[in-house]
């Protein structure tokens, strides 16, 4: 029988799963594809430079803040994108 594994990166557990006794599905128009990310990371650079690492952070955070851990989650895989297009990671 036949294995088929998921091109998805898998996403980070959400920081209050150490308080929680179940762990939550992930979102039906999840659309985090290693395409999209690099597409993105790649756009990201184009507008920011060097500093696109710093503002994906800074994207990173705000989306936690206000509670959006999938977007969160997206970001910072654009950050390790961007991450690996500078040679930082």
């Amino acid at each position: 029988m036949p294995v088929f594994h998921s091109e998805r990166p898998r996403l980070p557990d959400c920081p209050l799963v150490a308080n929680c006794s179940a762990r939550c599905a992930r979102s039906q128009r999840d659309v985090t594809d290693m395409s999209g990310i690099r597409s993105a990371a790649g756009m990201f650079v184009e507008r920011f430079g060097r500093d696109a690492l710093a503002q994906a952070e800074l994207r990173a955070d705000e989306l936690l803040a206000a509670g959006n851990y999938e977007g969160r989650a997206r970001w910072q895989l654009i950050g390790r994108e961007i991450g690996a297009i500078f040679g930082t990671n």
